[in-house]
């Protein structure tokens, strides 16, 4: 297991306190519960009451959507790109 670079962007760039950060974990749903240990502020921005991802945050590995890929199952590592924003909308 390596570490990766996490990127924020928007709302919950400023929930985590930086720009990026690096975690060590095997897998997208790992990366979650070990940013939101770090930095608890995100737990609001990224979950909703049931404790499951809210479907406002999307989160790409080397530009992908994870819903897409396997999902919090999506294996990461150092050679990965991830980035973590929030949908939003305008007029």
């Amino acid at each position: 297991m390596t570490g990766v670079t996490v990127r924020f962007f928007a709302n919950l760039r400023e929930a985590a306190g930086s720009k990026s950060v690096q975690v060590e974990a095997e897998d997208v749903g790992s990366m979650v519960e070990i940013l939101i240990e770090k930095h608890p502020e995100l737990g609001d921005e990224m979950l909703d009451e049931k404790g499951e991802l809210k479907d406002t945050v999307k989160i790409m590995v080397d530009g992908r959507n994870i819903d897409f890929l396997e999902g919090l199952h999506t294996k990461i590592d150092k050679t990965k790109k991830v980035a973590v924003f929030p949908l939003i909308a305008g007029g």
